[in-house]
């Protein structure tokens, strides 16, 4: 399980990336729809042996637990079956991640998404502050 810290916007951190780093099946609690953001980025998710369908669920409550029913459901399949069905996948992420641009290219998207982010919000203060004035 990788505990993202902020609920705020969706993101993922050094948390997600540090399961791929080091070729380990991963369930996010987080933003909702953190997998689709980690498949933008070019990530494949475990999909075939994970119940994904927690990461859509839009409150924070449900959302965490579906993801741990997922945790206690995975718990009572035999450990060699899920190690041989998530093998290509944490291998293909693996070789993403150490790809020698992957630091530039995420770094960019990240960067992206923090300046939509913040546009927004500021987009948000303006609006307030004219409807003060109105």
């Amino acid at each position: 399980m990788v505990y993202e810290t902020s609920r705020n916007y969706l993101h993922v951190t050094e948390k997600t990336f540090n399961a791929i780093a080091n070729n380990q099946m991963f369930i996010i609690n987080g933003q909702a729809n953190s997998l689709d953001l980690l498949k933008s980025l070019g990530y494949k998710t475990f999909d075939s042996i994970i119940d994904e369908s927690y990461d859509a669920i839009a409150d924070d409550t449900q959302r965490w637990s579906c993801a741990m029913q997922e945790v206690k459901r995975l718990s009572t399949i035999d450990q060699t079956e899920i190690l041989e069905k998530i093998k290509p996948i944490a291998e293909y992420n693996y070789g993403l991640i150490s790809a020698k641009n992957w630091y530039k290219t995420t770094l960019t998207q990240l960067a992206d998404e923090i300046d939509d982010f913040l546009q927004n919000q500021q987009i948000q203060v303006v609006t307030l502050k004219l409807q003060r004035l109105l």
